[in-house]
Formats: structure tokens, sequence, C-alpha cells
């Protein structure tokens, strides 16, 4: 015991003197220390109102702004300065609790640290298991290279897909011949995620032709995301389990010379095989919104 007491004692010392730590130091109240999961609350319960009013109103809009154009590159700014706002809340709590300046900067880690690990990661990697950030690569008409789209996922047996949605799905590997824009021939292959609109269900019978859409012998508006895009005629009736999305938006769909059939195989798409549905925008400014077209 005497031997434990000594070396607890030279722990003490070596804190203090290497690190500025002072172990004695009074730690801030259990009341205190749960309001900064909150950004200024922790102010507010001091009675320093309008700092902790301030603190609260910059971490709301900044937060706001980060989740209306999540996935781009503002958000990843954004996002930075709320949690920037939040460490200001921990320091000045540390500020008022201990004199000595390395003291401070250790609890304003420490906090940080554990606000990051039990509030921020969790609450991310909860919501990345249903949103996911879609950055389009390239120009595909009417999508554009660097637009982000929020991409809702389809939990197993929670949620199905709709007629009219516009969704991501994966599109079954194939290739056909065709011609690059200088006249040379070549092999396009297809194969990865494609997003497009659902135009028909499980079981109906679809008739495309020259841009309009007949479902079971009614007309319908539906279309897809670029009409011009795809082929001229096709018809067809869907297996069980399966929706009809016309693949509009490659932008080699007017190089290739495509046969019926390789339409048709493109454009059954299964229940599987959809990712999600797109519900957002996000970036950039001038087109942020819920996503239709």
């Amino acid at each position: 015991m005497a031997r434990f007491l000594r070396s607890a004692q030279e722990s003490r010392r070596t804190a203090k003197r290497q690190w500025g730590l002072n172990p004695g130091t009074e730690l801030p109240s259990m009341g205190t220390l749960y309001r900064l999961a909150v950004p200024g609350w922790a102010q507010i319960h001091a009675g320093h109102t309008t700092l902790g009013r301030g603190l609260f109103a910059g971490f709301a809009i900044l937060l706001f702004a980060s989740l209306i154009c999540f996935g781009s590159p503002a958000c990843t700014i954004l996002l930075g300065l709320a949690f920037s706002c939040h460490g200001i809340s921990v320091y000045d709590v540390a500020w008022r609790s201990s004199p000595e300046i390395r003291d401070r900067i250790f609890r304003t880690l420490l906090g940080c640290g554990l606000l990051a690990a039990l509030i921020y990661l969790p609450v991310y990697s909860v919501a990345n298991r249903y949103v996911q950030a879609v950055i389009i690569q390239q120009d595909r008409s009417p999508l554009l290279a660097g637009d982000v789209l929020l991409l809702r996922r389809f939990a197993q047996g929670q949620s199905t897909p709709r007629i009219g949605d516009v969704v991501q799905y994966q599109i079954a590997a194939d290739s056909v011949l065709g011609r690059t824009p200088a006249g040379l021939a070549a092999r396009f292959e297809f194969g990865g995620p494609r997003i497009d609109r659902i135009l028909a269900g499980p079981g109906q019978s679809v008739v495309w032709e020259a841009g309009l859409l007949t479902v079971d012998g009614q007309r319908t508006s539906r279309r897809p995301l670029n009409p011009g895009g795809a082929v001229q005629s096709l018809s067809l009736k869907l297996p069980p389990d399966s929706w009809f999305v016309l693949p509009s938006t490659d932008f080699v769909n007017n190089q290739f010379q495509a046969t019926q059939e390789n339409w048709a195989r493109w454009s059954v798409v299964t229940t599987s095989q959809i990712e999600g549905r797109i519900v957002w925008q996000s970036w950039p400014w001038s087109r942020i919104g819920f996503f239709d077209d």
C-alpha cells in the first residue's frame, strides 16, 4: 500500500511537471458535463445566456445548412464549423473550471473526443445505413458531372420501389457493338449503377413508342429522365417482381446499334437490383431541392 501511494504521488507530480495538469483541480459538476452534449446548454445553465444562445444558434444554422447540401464539399466545411461551435462550448467550460492552460487544453481535447465518439460517429453510422450521397462522375443528361444526389436506401423487407420513383439500380453486365464519335467501330461494355425512373411494375404490359408510354392499354404521362436517349419502340410484359426502367441517361445511347433484345434485357429490373430512391439533390447550390427530373 505504501509503494502504491508513493507511485500515485509521483505520477501526480509528473503530470503537474511535464504536462501542466493538476489532478487535484475540481471537475465541473455532472449537471454541466451532460449539458455539453448540446452546444451552449452548459453556458445557459451557468447563467451565461448570451454566449450560450449564440453558440446554439450558430451550431443549429451551420448544421441545417450542412444537411441541405449533404455529401457535397460545402457540407464538410459546414459540419466542421458546426463542430467548432461545439468545441468552443467545451473549451468555455474547461476555461472556467481550471486555471492551468494545459489542463484546459487537455480537458477540451478530451471533451471533444468523447463527443465525437459518443454522439457524432454513432449518428453518422446510423444515417449512413439509410442515406447515401451519390456523386455524378460524368454528364448523363439531365444529370451533370459534379451533381450530388441523396439516395434513400431500401431496407430489406421494410420498403419497396414504387412506380414513378427515380431510383438507382444495378444494370446487368452486357456489351454491344457501336461506333465512337470519330466513326470507329467499338464494343461498349455495360454494367454498374444507373439512375432512372420506374415506369411500370410487376405483371404489367408495356408499350413504349416514339416517346409515349402505354401501360396495360392506358396512355400515361410517365417518362424516363431523358426520353431522347431511350429506344424508339419497345413492347414487353413484365414478369413477377420486375420493374420497367428505361436506361435513358447513358451518353453513348445514340452511338451503338442495340437490338430489341438488348433493350428488353436492360429495361427489366428485379427488386433486388434496385438500391434505393433518389430523394434530394444537394449540389450545386442552384439546383438544391427535392429530385424529380
